[in-house]
């Protein structure tokens, strides 16, 4: 399991960098799709502004996440590498709730019923599910915590951490230490 593996394995190279690729190509679409939601929400009282700038402060910072972290993966595989297969897991595991997240977004962006809160029997309407400020501040603390915040440092650390240049297996120069322990360990004679 801790072979060197060649950047000639295109492959690997390739699953190594389609979750971004996969998670820019979601973000773009969450832009479009975002600005093609001007005014649905409008029937529920938010600005019809309020849509299409939820989506871009979400959308902006996954496709520059999966752009830059996607460039990492192929630098870092440029040069014959080391994987580390269980670190490796845990890092898709939290690209995978980004990319699940994104496409959910840009699916419901422009579906007027993903504003809609509770029914109201005494105006016959339904109310807005947040008002103005609350949707803005969700949005942002949710652009916050998962594209750029908490799921962006466990993807460095997990994900890109994962693939480690195939150098030497020991460190180089001298050891004192091992060797002041290897000499205590020796039978005096």
């Amino acid at each position: 399991m801790n072979q060197i593996i060649s950047p000639n394995a295109t492959n690997l190279r390739l699953m190594l960098i389609a979750p971004f690729l996969l998670a820019a190509l979601l973000g773009l679409a969450l832009i479009l799709t975002s600005l093609m939601a001007f005014g649905a929400a409008d029937e529920f009282g938010y600005p019809s502004w309020a849509p299409v700038v939820g989506g871009l402060i979400y959308a902006l910072p996954v496709s520059a996440g999966a752009v830059f972290f996607g460039l990492g993966v192929m630098r870092r595989t440029a040069r014959p590498f080391r994987l580390q297969w269980l670190r490796l897991l845990g890092g898709v595991v939290c690209l995978a709730g980004v990319i699940a997240l994104t496409a959910s977004y840009a699916l419901l962006v422009s579906d007027p019923s993903s504003y809609r809160g509770e029914f109201d029997p005494v105006t016959q309407k339904y109310e807005p599910l947040f008002d103005i400020k609350a949707f803005l501040w969700l949005t942002v603390l949710m652009a916050t915590t998962f594209p750029n915040g908490g799921l962006a440092v466990a993807i460095k650390v997990l994900y890109l951490d994962a693939i480690k240049p195939a150098g030497l297996a020991a460190p180089a120069g001298s050891d004192p230490i091992g060797e002041l322990m290897r000499r205590d360990s020796t039978p005096a004679g």
